[in-house]
């Protein structure tokens, strides 16, 4: 009897997802800061706390996990062949859990602030999960079964 699932294909993929998800979520704040604040001054001051909480830097992280979730999907049509589609939404599952909880961490790290002109010079803190959040993870599924169709012919 053939098993529904790949397991260690799924792992594989959710792994490289959120490794390369996880290097831009960890690292774009600290390089961001370095850049605009010492290379390239713009006259503002960009800290880790505002590059993490900005809109920019979230659909970029969500971005990143759609496009390697993308991928991810190409690779694994030649590993698990015709049960594409409830292993790419099974990556989807594990994937999502996986980045919800490095969003977490992300903001225990770096303390995420909504900096714009019209608040307060030191920003307002954002929440570990915003709408940028919710919508990177459904449309994380859609990527994966997208990616399991497109791929599967």
């Amino acid at each position: 009897m053939e098993r529904q699932f790949d397991w260690p294909a799924i792992g594989r993929a959710s792994a490289i997802i959120f490794a390369a998800a996880a290097a831009f979520g960890l690292l774009a704040p600290v390089i961001g800061a370095v850049l605009v604040n010492e290379v390239i001054p713009l006259g503002t001051d960009w800290t880790t706390l505002n590059i993490s909480g900005s809109f920019i830097y979230m659909f970029l992280f969500w971005a990143i996990a759609w496009a390697v979730t993308f991928i991810m999907g190409q690779w694994m049509i030649n590993i698990v062949h015709e049960r594409i589609i409830d292993d790419m939404i099974a990556t989807a599952l594990v994937t999502s859990i996986m980045l919800i909880v490095l969003r977490i961490v992300i903001w225990l790290i770096y303390e995420p602030t909504r900096y714009d002109v019209n608040l307060p010079p030191e920003g307002v803190p954002r929440f570990f999960f915003t709408e940028v959040d919710a919508g990177g993870v459904l449309f994380l599924f859609l990527v994966a079964f997208l990616a399991a169709r497109v791929n599967q012919y």
